[in-house]
């Protein structure tokens, strides 16, 4: 995408976070996880990689649910369901192009299956 004058968003975050299982049966246990992030980053615009931080305060809410199977002594079959909720302000002008541009603020969710084996 850079080479094409694309746009990148690079996102870092420092937070806090709690994950867990919970037997259910010898084989079978419910896997469990959610935490919070601040989040520190912005864009990236065009093939220079101009960089356009964020505004202000930015966070990142994050939870996942799951199952994980014995399949052997040392081996778990896991699959689970996962969540990101951001909350990030507009990011500042920068000139790309002779243009000023920016992106504009954004609550989005992201959503994902994720399946695998546990050693």
């Amino acid at each position: 995408m850079f080479s094409n004058n694309g746009v990148g968003k690079l996102l870092v975050y420092f937070g806090i976070g709690i994950e867990g299982r919970l037997a259910l049966s010898e084989k079978l246990k419910l896997t469990y996880s959610a935490g919070y992030g601040y989040v520190i980053g912005g864009y990236l615009f065009g093939n220079r990689g101009i960089k356009s931080r964020t505004n202000g305060s930015n966070h990142v809410f994050m939870a996942s649910l799951g199952t994980q199977i014995k399949v052997s002594e040392h081996i778990d079959f896991y699959l689970k369901a996962f969540g990101k909720y951001y909350d990030l302000n507009n990011s500042k002008e920068v000139q790309v192009n002779n243009n000023n541009i920016s992106m504009p603020s954004t609550k989005t969710w992201h959503a994902g299956l994720e399946a695998g084996i546990a050693f």
